[in-house]
């Protein structure tokens, strides 16, 4: 008994590594695609661009909210240097 509980409480720790790193990957490409879209538009067209963009590709709400995170840093960034 022992040892398949532990089986499975391997398996369950693989398997939820595996989808954080899936997370991430999808989140960094989208990411990306959107900074490249949106390097010549205002702040404002950017937002409306990412809240499209995520509405229409992006129906997991933890990665909407990581990637929105995440463009906002870099709005800001991008606001200090232009």
């Amino acid at each position: 008994m022992d040892k398949s509980i532990n089986k499975l409480v391997r398996n369950y720790q693989l398997e939820k590594a595996n989808l954080a790193n899936t997370k991430q990957k999808i989140m960094s490409a989208v990411l990306e695609g959107l900074v490249n879209q949106t390097e010549e538009m205002t702040v404002k067209e950017a937002r409306e661009y990412i809240n499209e963009t995520l509405n229409q590709y992006c129906g997991i709400e933890e990665i909407r909210a990581d990637v929105t995170k995440n463009f906002e840093e870099y709005i800001s960034h991008r606001k200090l240097f232009s």
